[in-house]
């Protein structure tokens, strides 16, 4: 019941439920309370929320400005991309630098300081990769012939995310591909952009010798605990490398200060010292933080579907992209660099426009 909720979570369960009710052609044109107001149509809890005395000018300037954040983010990414890659000042290819800086730019216009809960899924269990040994344990129960005819029809298996359906056959194809390596091998299929086959072949740097991150990080990560030795390489190298970096230097780039208080040292401690079977139970992610937040979230917040937070760069790159992916990566421009092997490139390119599920932005 909306009468459960202080102001805040008001405002946000508000905010989610205007977003279920209304059509995307009305969304786009809500931002502030009195459009709210006059929304329809509008399903029965929206209703309650509203006619809650607590529902005031700001909840609901809340609701509209989440909804604002939610819909009206379409930036310019041809003339936005070079500036940001300017602020990144390094290669990424991870393309949530994009809507972290969006988020933080929108942020920026009240306040000079956000909260982020970037490190909780590292510290307590949040990613689906984690579920690897969950599911391999299952998987190894299956007859040999079910378990060999599973992995042959991986193989054909697409590789597209731009559809529920898709997204479900894309992890169940890395999943069967990975089921006969080893442990650390499988863990660094989830995690990978270019397997070290790919990368080898991709690479044209004479005397190269491929530094391998993951590995590195599992030979340190010496827990006999499956959970937390995988943890252990996330905390070495995709948190500080990806996520704390990309989040740190886009919210700079506006004036705006982020901080992580899930990473207070004293928690993060507290997170290392807990076995597998308390932060994952059953494949239950971040078992322990849902238990422990059970009587201050409500319950659909706490079991909703993890949502990424990144962009569309696959249709980016088949429409507003496209040019600067041609001027990028086309032959001479490939040869001047002398970093890659320009027929592994086109291929790369090819099998990206026909998917959209080829990380070029990592190459270009």
């Amino acid at each position: 019941s909306s009468r459960d909720l202080d102001g805040f979570e008001l405002a946000t369960r508000l905010a989610y439920f205007l977003w279920s009710s209304l059509p995307d052609a009305q969304l786009s044109g809500l931002a502030r309370t009195g459009e709210l107001l006059k929304a329809e149509p509008l399903d029965a809890e929206v209703r309650r929320m509203l006619a809650d005395p607590r529902s005031s000018e700001f909840v609901l300037n809340f609701a509209g400005q989440w909804l604002y954040i939610a819909t009206e983010a379409q930036p310019d990414v041809v003339s936005l991309l070079p500036r940001l890659l300017w602020h990144m000042d390094e290669p990424v290819s991870d393309t949530a630098f994009i809507t972290t800086f969006l988020v933080s730019e929108f942020a920026r216009r009240d306040v000079t300081v956000i909260l982020s809960g970037v490190g909780g899924d590292e510290l307590f269990g949040g990613y689906r990769r984690y579920l690897g040994n969950h599911y391999q344990a299952q998987f190894e129960r299956l007859p040999r012939w079910l378990r060999a005819g599973a992995t042959a029809l991986g193989e054909r298996l697409p590789s597209d995310r731009h559809s529920p359906l898709l997204n479900v056959l894309r992890l169940a194809k890395g999943f069967l591909a990975s089921t006969g390596k080893s442990f650390e091998a499988r863990y660094a299929s989830y995690v990978q952009v270019f397997s070290p086959e790919a990368t080898r072949l991709l690479l044209r740097v004479n005397g190269y010798q491929r530094y391998d991150a993951i590995e590195s990080a599992f030979r340190d990560a010496t827990s006999d605990d499956a959970l937390n030795r995988m943890m252990a390489v996330d905390a070495q190298t995709q948190l500080p490398d990806d996520l704390l970096m990309l989040t740190d230097k886009m919210s700079m780039a506006t004036s705006l200060e982020c901080r992580v208080p899930l990473l207070d040292h004293e928690l993060v401690e507290l997170a290392a010292r807990m076995p597998e079977q308390v932060k994952i139970r059953g494949g239950r992610l971040k078992h322990a933080m849902k238990a422990a937040l059970a009587d201050v979230l409500p319950q659909d917040i706490l079991e909703r579907k993890k949502r990424g937070f990144g962009t569309p760069m696959g249709a980016w790159l088949k429409a507003d992209l496209k040019p600067l992916l041609a001027r990028m990566l086309d032959e001479p421009t490939v040869a001047r660099r002398g970093l890659f092997d320009y027929a592994q490139v086109r291929a790369l390119v090819a099998e990206g426009g026909a998917t959209g599920s080829i990380p070029l932005s990592g190459v270009a």
